[in-house]
């Protein structure tokens, strides 16, 4: 399977940043897409799995994570576990692959916007060890997992604190990231990541640059095009 994961900076979709983003993805023909920061109706694939709205910070129309597919989705997850901070979980299976979509809080989450009642790095290391248990749970043995979506961390670790970084390894101890130490177009590490069980390769990655060919920029955040095995 083709796959896309990239973080669209809530491109609005009926505006030319966001047709520009409809137009790259369009030109990938990915079969599932996992997109972060994401508005409703930016792309239109006729599956698709969506969190609930509310992940405390008021917005109606943004999901801070979607899966998209060309084919249904079964035994659909859009909640994880009560340990994880809202609205930014999904998961589905799809031609038998189990897809996990995340979004980890960045390190400043509801620390001085949104709810301000946060430490830095605390819904992060929350959401971590949620998803750990969430990850620990799934019988990679008999079924093939990859979760993407943006990790809110470089691997290997780089200016985060050893213990974020250290919580983020344990939570994959059973998979592979399969991006770690790859850069962007800009030489740095990228931050939106996927990670597979065992059973799964990935290979062909290739980089979605911040820009497009005539140096508009699209988004924040480098995403990632690649070949599911």
């Amino acid at each position: 399977m083709k796959c896309i994961n990239w973080n669209v900076e809530w491109a609005p979709p009926g505006r030319e940043r966001g047709a520009r983003i409809r137009e790259k993805i369009t030109s990938l023909s990915a079969d599932v897409l996992c997109l972060t920061e994401c508005r409703q109706g930016l792309v239109a694939m006729e599956h698709i799995i969506e969190p609930g709205a509310d992940y405390g910070y008021g917005e109606t129309d943004r999901r801070k994570v979607s899966l998209f597919s060309r084919t249904a989705w079964s035994q659909v997850d859009t909640f994880g576990s009560e340990a994880l901070p809202g609205g930014r979980f999904v998961s589905g299976v799809t031609r038998g692959v189990r897809f996990v979509g995340i979004c980890i809080p960045w390190s400043g989450a509801h620390v001085s916007s949104g709810l301000r009642n946060r430490r830095r790095w605390q819904d992060h290391l929350a959401y971590i060890e949620g998803l750990q248990k969430i990850l620990s749970g799934y019988n990679v043995n008999k079924e093939p997992i990859c979760i993407l979506g943006d990790f809110n961390q470089r691997v290997p670790g780089e200016r985060q604190p050893k213990v974020v970084y250290e919580a983020l390894k344990k939570s994959f101890s059973r998979y592979s990231i399969a991006t770690a130490g790859l850069l962007d177009e800009d030489e740095k590490l990228l931050i939106d990541h996927v990670a597979v069980s065992s059973g799964l390769t990935v290979s062909a990655i290739e980089i979605i640059p911040k820009s497009d060919r005539q140096n508009v920029r699209l988004t924040d955040h480098s995403g990632i095009c690649f070949t599911l095995n």
